[in-house]
């Protein structure tokens, strides 16, 4: 009885416990079964996007970085201006993005680089937009913290 017990509370705390996340509210469903068919999704998809500007400030058009979106696996990858990153996002149809499970190399980077500003941004992006061939994430305030263009063919 006591086992059975025990095992109730601990299934109630863990439901309750997820229930209270961050940025959830009761019935949200940002990302609910509909985020896989995101139209503006597909667009993301087998592009490279270069980084035009973070935080309002200008990306030098040399740097390596760039963001790429598998939309089969609900996978990025890219490079921060020095080190390659790979990582994980969700999407909804109303336009939510969420990046996690963000990995990096940790090579020595030298000179005037955006790799910590770049980091930043996709882990505050909570929304996204596409205006015309541009990419653009927002925060969780609404600022526009990202704009990226479609690299042009290589």
């Amino acid at each position: 009885m006591k086992q059975t017990l025990f095992i109730a509370i601990c299934i109630a705390a863990l439901s309750a416990a997820n229930a209270c996340r961050p940025g959830r509210t009761a019935g949200s469903s940002s990302f609910a079964a509909t985020e896989r068919t995101d139209a503006n999704l597909s667009r993301l998809a087998g592009k490279r996007w270069m980084p035009v500007a973070l935080y309002g400030q200008p990306v030098v058009r040399e740097t390596e970085a760039f963001l790429t979106f598998d939309t089969d696996s609900s996978r990025i990858s890219g490079n921060s201006g020095c080190n390659i990153f790979r990582g994980a996002y969700r999407s909804a149809a109303d336009g939510a993005l969420q990046f996690s499970h963000l990995i990096s190399t940790r090579k020595m980077c030298l000179g005037e680089n955006i790799e910590e500003r770049f980091s930043a941004a996709l882990s505050a992006t909570v929304r996204y937009v596409l205006r015309n061939d541009s990419l653009v994430f927002f925060d969780n305030d609404g600022a526009e913290i990202c704009l990226f263009d479609e690299e042009p063919n290589r």
